[in-house]
């Protein structure tokens, strides 16, 4: 891989960029809204049927807990403070893109309040990505793990929609043979029913797990050429609707599936109709050492925000396809 190992994400994390029974049904939007305004937001907003949403996961979902435990490590002296000027100067308000992520799109579009556990570089285990000691244990099971601490014995709340998303991180590796993909792909699999488990344990019913994200559409995994992205996607989408519905049977909840992929053939096959121009670049590159930052003129033409993640635009049709998705 080259020095910047997944991203401009990695240059938060490592200082490098890249340039470069009944099973669950999927049910994605046949059709998705064009826009007039990027901004701009469907006015059939689905009936209320949850309380709140509770999220957890990585990158895509995090709102801005990265940056409380940020400023932390910078007390610490564990990292520079530049990595966190970079960030303010170029990335909305926390998020890691130029704008509200989809599960904020979510809340938005059902009407409920957001509670967000997500922690950018986040693993699906107890590990990050990120190398600081004030990320330990900032994984998806740590979440979890942090959000029944926070009830302190109470019950979690049964009307809440308990958002889980893949994780993305989990791929990377220095090895990509067939075996230990797979093994990763299974071991993600594992962490995905250990964290549905243990929020049903504590009284929760409503789950909207996310399948794994589109990778071998994006740039970083073109650019790298790595076709162990389709096997390792492959591999946990068929395996988690397998053990969704076996948990669904044996916890008695109820769990969405969200396919990232199937959402994104329909972009794919008309992209004019959603807005986009540029489906295959992502509009901000930045340097490995991050002195020079450019972002394109049109973001909301692009599907990609860098390499990895998507755009303002795109996560607001992904939520939306969520929301609508909840409505059916």
């Amino acid at each position: 891989m080259k020095t910047a190992v997944f991203c401009v994400l990695v240059c938060v994390l490592l200082a490098g960029c890249t340039n470069a029974a009944q099973t669950p049904t999927v049910q994605v939007a046949s059709s998705l809204p064009p826009t007039d305004s990027p901004t701009a937001l469907p006015t059939n907003t689905p009936t209320a049927r949850f309380s709140q949403v509770v999220a957890f996961g990585d990158t895509l979902t995090d709102t801005g807990n990265h940056v409380l435990i940020g400023k932390e490590a910078v007390a610490k002296g564990e990292k520079s403070e530049d990595l966190d000027k970079w960030f303010e100067t170029y990335q909305w308000k926390g998020r890691y893109s130029n704008g509200p992520l989809a599960v904020e799109i979510l809340a938005e579009q059902l009407g409920v309040e957001l509670k967000d556990y997500a922690i950018l570089g986040a693993r699906s285990g107890y590990d990050s990505a990120l190398p600081w000691d004030s990320f330990k244990n900032t994984g998806l099971l740590g979440q979890i793990d942090k959000y029944i601490a926070d009830l302190n014995g109470e019950k979690a709340d049964p009307e809440a929609l308990f958002f889980i998303q893949e994780l993305p991180l989990d791929f990377f590796d220095s090895d990509y043979s067939s075996q230990a993909v797979t093994d990763r792909a299974d071991q993600v699999v594992a962490n995905f029913v250990t964290a549905v488990t243990d929020l049903a344990n504590v009284g929760a019913k409503k789950f909207l797990v996310g399948k794994f994200a589109d990778l071998s559409r994006s740039p970083l995994i073109l650019s790298e050429g790595f076709s162990a992205a389709s096997t390792f996607q492959n591999r946990m989408d068929t395996k988690l609707v397998a053990e969704m519905a076996k948990l669904e049977q044996q916890l008695n909840i109820k769990i969405f599936l969200f396919d990232y992929t199937a959402l994104n053939d329909l972009i794919w096959n008309n992209p004019a109709q959603y807005g986009f121009t540029n489906l295959t670049d992502h509009c901000m590159h930045a340097s490995d050492d991050l002195k020079t930052t450019t972002v394109c003129e049109t973001p909301d033409e692009y599907y990609w925000w860098d390499s990895l993640y998507p755009t303002r635009r795109a996560n607001q049709l992904i939520g939306e396809a969520m929301a609508e998705q909840l409505s059916q």
